[in-house]
């Protein structure tokens, strides 16, 4: 899973996973850092995508599968990633991590190549495991 986080006055971008600790964590930041579920549990892609349109996010919070969604439909964009943070400690029902989920570790594998990775080897961004 994942969270991106983006300042339109920094240039800063996150990627990591534990919503709820983070929304708390940023709470008392709330008038100045939107945070935003990116999952499709809660919404269409669509929605989503719409929502992208009209609202600056600071913080976005998705798993692989809809956050390459929403960078190939354009609604996100990578040109002010900083950092991006995988929660390397999740595990599905069957205690299996992001890289060990077939369906996951594709989108994840696709995402990081096309769009985190070239900015990470141009020294833009810094990836970590959360």
């Amino acid at each position: 899973l994942f969270l991106f986080i983006w300042s339109r006055v920094n240039g800063v971008c996150v990627c990591v996973c534990a919503f709820s600790m983070l929304s708390r964590a940023a709470s008392p930041f709330s008038k100045t850092c939107r945070v935003g579920k990116l999952f499709a549990k809660h919404f269409k892609l669509e929605q989503h995508r719409e929502f992208l349109a009209r609202t600056p996010l600071h913080i976005g919070i998705g798993t692989p599968n809809r956050m390459l969604k929403l960078f190939e439909s354009g609604s996100l964009s990578n040109k002010q990633l900083r950092f991006v943070i995988l929660d390397w400690t999740w595990k599905d029902a069957k205690q299996r991590q992001l890289w060990q989920v077939p369906e996951v570790a594709q989108d994840l594998s696709t995402l990081c190549s096309t769009y985190l990775l070239p900015r990470i080897q141009r020294g833009k961004a810094v990836i970590s495991l959360f």
